[in-house]
């Protein structure tokens, strides 16, 4: 099954591209961040997340929690969080919010509630380095 998906931002100042060639996973994190966006995360370890950012000005890199580990990648200029990006070991990985993909069907996937709070750091980079997609992140106009 091949899957693709397109999202941005309001503004378009960040665009993504999502695609996998197998099953992706959807993942609902009970984190405050991602339930104060709504956030539906999709994942494919197999696959690849582009990351375009047009203006590095607008872009805000948040990073949550305790641990912060990766940087959530919300525009500055219209509010809306993206992705999320974690470095380690000189790869990037990524999560796509499905909210910011308009009509994508993946969204009527039942995802799976999750809740990593009792992760320690290297538990949680470990993680995300087995399930996360492996990213790219551009920035400057295309």
């Amino acid at each position: 099954m091949s899957t693709r998906v397109d999202a941005s931002c309001h503004c378009g100042n960040i665009r993504a591209t999502f695609q996998s060639e197998g099953q992706p996973a959807t993942r609902e994190c009970q984190c405050s961040f991602c339930r104060a966006h709504a956030s539906v995360s999709v994942a494919d370890p197999q696959g690849s997340l582009v990351v375009h950012v047009a203006d590095e000005r607008k872009l805000s890199r948040y990073r949550f929690g305790v641990l912060r580990l990766a940087d959530m990648l919300v525009c500055r200029e219209c509010g809306v969080y993206v992705a999320a990006v974690m470095e380690s070991a000189g790869k990037a990985f990524g999560i796509l919010n499905l909210r910011a993909a308009a009509g994508t069907p993946l969204l009527a996937l039942t995802p799976a509630p999750v809740d990593y709070d009792g992760e320690s750091a290297d538990q949680r980079r470990d993680r995300r380095q087995r399930l996360w997609t492996p990213t790219t992140l551009r920035t400057g106009e295309p």
